[in-house]
C-alpha cells in the first residue's frame, strides 16, 4: 500500500468516526491537500481493489471500510478503530 493509499484510509476512518456519513472526493482531497480529484479517485479505487473499503458506483458518500481495512487500520499505531 503507498503512503497516499494509507493516508485517505486513515482520512476516510477518521471521518467515518466524527460523522454520519462517509466523505465524498473533494472532502479527501482538501482534508488532506491533495491537488487533483484523480489522484483521490485512483487512490480509492486502489483501496477498493485492495478489498480495504467499498464504494457503491455513481453514488456520494458511499464509501465504507471493510472488515479487511479495519484490521489493516488496527495493526497502524496511531490509528483508534
Amino acid at each position: 500500500m503507498t503512503p497516499r493509499q494509507t493516508e485517505i484510509l486513515k482520512f476516510v476512518n477518521n471521518f467515518l468516526q466524527q460523522n454520519i456519513h462517509s466523505p465524498t472526493y473533494q472532502e479527501i482531497r482538501a482534508g488532506l491537500k491533495i491537488n487533483s480529484l484523480t489522484s483521490v479517485a485512483q487512490g480509492c479505487k486502489a483501496l477498493e481493489r485492495r478489498g480495504l473499503i467499498t464504494k457503491e458506483k455513481n453514488q456520494h458518500r458511499s464509501i465504507d471500510i471493510t472488515q479487511k481495512g479495519i484490521v489493516k487500520l488496527s495493526r497502524s499505531n496511531d490509528i483508534k478503530v
